[in-house]
C-alpha cells in the first residue's frame, strides 16, 4: 500500500486549520462564560432585590394551640430559637430562573413557562434541581449565599409572629392567599398559580407563604421530626428514609400548600413531603441568604 504523503501547502493548510479551529473552540468557550456570568449577575441582582431581612426571636413551631385540623407529624409545639437571616419576600419566579437555563447549566423546562408569566413562580423543579444545579451556579464565586431555607426558618418566617392557623388569623381570607376555591376557600381571583404579590403580605413583608404552590425547604423528611423536640434553625438532615448506598434522603419536606390544595393544608404549621427527585406543576421555592462568613448573626 502506498504510503500517504502531504505536500508542503498541504502541510501548511492543515496547520493552518488547526490554529483556526483552537482560536474558534477558545471564542466560543469564552463567549459561553461570558453569558454564563452575564446570565449569574442577572439572577443574583433580581433575586437580591427580592430579599428582606427577617428579625431573629423564638417562637412555638408546629401545633397551633385550639387548631383542630393539625396532623399527628405538627405535634407537639416545641419552641425554635431562630437567628435573623434575610429571606426572599416572594417565591422564585421564572424571570429569575430563566437565566440559568439560558446560560446552559439547568435542565430546559420551558415547555411549561410558556403557558405562564414571568412573574409568576417557577414549577417542575425537583429539589435536586435546586441543589445540584441551580444554587451551585447561582452561589458561583459569591461570597454571601443563597440556600433553601430550614424548616424551621420558614414556618418562623410563614407565622411573622402569630400564633394562629394562618399569619392573619384562624379564617380563610382570599385577600390573603391563593388557594382552592372550589374546596371552600374564600374567592381569591385565580383558579391556577398566580403571579408572586398578588396578595397581602404578612407581618415580616412575605408574599405567599401560603397557597399559590408548594415550596421546597431543605429538611430530610421525618413523620416523627417533633417527637425529638428540636431547638435550633438548622435542618434535618439525619432522620428520615435514605437511600442504602448514598446516605441521601429520599423525600424532602414541602411547605405553604398551593393554589388546588383545601385550606387545612395552608396553615403555617402544615407539614408535607415529595420525593427528591419528582416535579409538579404546583411546586416551587424561595431561597434565603446567608450572611457573609465573619458577619456577626444579629438577634
Amino acid at each position: 500500500m502506498k504510503a500517504f504523503t502531504l505536500y508542503p501547502y498541504q502541510r501548511k493548510m492543515t496547520l493552518k486549520n488547526i490554529i483556526l479551529c483552537i482560536f474558534i473552540v477558545s471564542f466560543l468557550t469564552a463567549c459561553q462564560s461570558t453569558n454564563n456570568r452575564l446570565q449569574q449577575t442577572k439572577s443574583i441582582n433580581l433575586i437580591q432585590a427580592s430579599l428582606v431581612d427577617i428579625p431573629g426571636g423564638t417562637y412555638m413551631m408546629g401545633c397551633s394551640a385550639g387548631d383542630l385540623e393539625c396532623e399527628e407529624n405538627e405535634k407537639p409545639a416545641h419552641p425554635r430559637k431562630i437567628p435573623r437571616f434575610k429571606m426572599m419576600k416572594h417565591e422564585l419566579t421564572w424571570e429569575m430562573y430563566l437565566p440559568c437555563i439560558e446560560a446552559g447549566v439547568c435542565d430546559d423546562n420551558r415547555y411549561y413557562r410558556f403557558r405562564h408569566q414571568m412573574n409568576e413562580p417557577v414549577a417542575i423543579i425537583r429539589w435536586n434541581d435546586i441543589t445540584e444545579q441551580f444554587l451551585p451556579w447561582l452561589n458561583q464565586n459569591q461570597k454571601a449565599r443563597f440556600r433553601l431555607p430550614s424548616e424551621a426558618e420558614w414556618e418562623y418566617a410563614a407565622r411573622a409572629g402569630s400564633e394562629s392557623k394562618y399569619s392573619w388569623g384562624n379564617t380563610r381570607s382570599g385577600a390573603h392567599a391563593n388557594g382552592n376555591n372550589r374546596a371552600l376557600w374564600p374567592e381569591d381571583g385565580n383558579m391556577e398559580i398566580g403571579a408572586v404579590m398578588s396578595y397581602m403580605p404578612n407581618a415580616f413583608g412575605l408574599y405567599d407563604m401560603h397557597g399559590n404552590v408548594w415550596e421546597w425547604v431543605r429538611d430530610c423528611w421525618h413523620e416523627q421530626e417533633y417527637q425529638n423536640k428540636p431547638s435550633s434553625s438548622g435542618a434535618n438532615e439525619l432522620r428520615g428514609e435514605k437511600y442504602e448506598k448514598s446516605g441521601v434522603c429520599k423525600r424532602r419536606v414541602t411547605r405553604g400548600g398551593a393554589w388546588r390544595e383545601k385550606s387545612y393544608r395552608l396553615r403555617s404549621s402544615f407539614r408535607y413531603f415529595l420525593y427528591a427527585n419528582s416535579a409538579f406543576t404546583d411546586v416551587g421555592f424561595r431561597l434565603v441568604q446567608e450572611p457573609v462568613e465573619g458577619t456577626p448573626s444579629q438577634n
